[in-house]
């Protein structure tokens, strides 16, 4: 029974295919395909980059509006933090080369990692 109905559609689109009138292709098909194909690659990266943002910045507002919430309404006390001693220009290359080091782990960590994980098998 459910042979008899696809033969059926099958006949009725070997009917439509006949009717068609026999046309070439243009010379430039397959370019004009690939930059479609790569123009709508970009497109959807785009599209994905843009959701990334949303959900980046819409957390970090929930978190910084969830933070004023809390010391507003919580009564979280206030951190007293000690009186730093030293010159402010000591103290601000600290925080720089602690920030470079940083860095600069994380750009080793990163080579390692790729190294490792991007290898081709043999």
């Amino acid at each position: 029974m459910k042979e008899q109905g696809f033969d059926k559609a099958k006949d009725r689109l070997g009917q439509l295919f006949e009717q068609l009138p026999d046309r070439s292709l243009s010379t430039d098909i397959r370019s004009r395909l690939m930059q479609r194909v790569v123009q709508e690659s970009e497109r959807k990266m785009r599209r994905q980059t843009w959701k990334e943002w949303l959900w980046i910045v819409s957390a970090s507002l929930l978190m910084v509006a969830l933070a004023a919430f809390g010391w507003r309404f919580w009564e979280i006390p206030k951190l007293d933090l000690p009186q730093i001693e030293m010159p402010f220009f000591v103290f601000y290359s600290f925080i720089g080369a602690m920030a470079l080091l940083l860095l600069l782990f994380d750009y080793c960590f990163r080579r390692w990692y790729y190294k490792k994980h991007s290898s081709k098998p043999n």
